[in-house]
């Protein structure tokens, strides 16, 4: 231990331990042992995942069609697995729960078209594979999506999906 870890340790009211510890961040060094610009910043995205999707303008069994709302890339990475999700809904009846797996070579552009195609490549009892290709992607992307069986039906999924195929969505 040296010696600015022992004068943490020393002016805490806690006892030193005879052993080492995983001790957290904020126990070994509170906030105010810290200088004013090294204050941890908490790492946190606010937006509402509800509207990654604009509007779907097409489905089928083998691929979904989208315009994602671009106004992050936290919404653009939403968009992918939303489209894949929903996608794999409709395929389904409605009748799964759809939780995103993985993602893997996505590479966002600065800029581009929010236009989302899914591809489904191969399914399983419990998954889904997809190759996705949106303008804002410098190449097409793989998503994995994980499938379980619904408690219940999805219906508020199923609505959101048909207001979201709807010619009226707005744009």
């Amino acid at each position: 231990m040296t010696q600015k870890d022992a004068a943490v340790h020393t002016n805490s009211k806690k006892p030193m331990p005879t052993q080492p510890q995983h001790i957290l961040w904020e126990e070994r060094r509170p906030d105010h042992c810290l200088p004013e610009q090294a204050q941890p910043s908490p790492w946190e995205f606010s937006f509402d995942p509800t509207l990654a999707l604009k509007r779907i303008f097409s489905c089928s069994q083998e691929r979904l069609v989208a315009e994602a709302r671009g106004t992050s890339q936290a919404m653009f990475f939403e968009a992918l697995a939303q489209a894949c999700g929903l996608h794999a809904r409709f395929c389904r009846g409605f009748q799964i729960q759809a939780v995103l797996v993985s993602m893997s070579h996505v590479r966002l552009l600065s800029q581009g078209e929010c236009l989302v195609m899914a591809h489904c490549q191969a399914t399983t009892t419990h998954g889904a594979l997809y190759r996705v290709e949106a303008g804002f992607l410098a190449h097409p992307c793989q998503v994995t999506i994980g499938l379980r069986p619904a408690v219940e039906p999805q219906t508020v999924l199923a609505q959101r999906f048909q207001c979201l195929l709807s010619p009226s969505s707005p744009r």
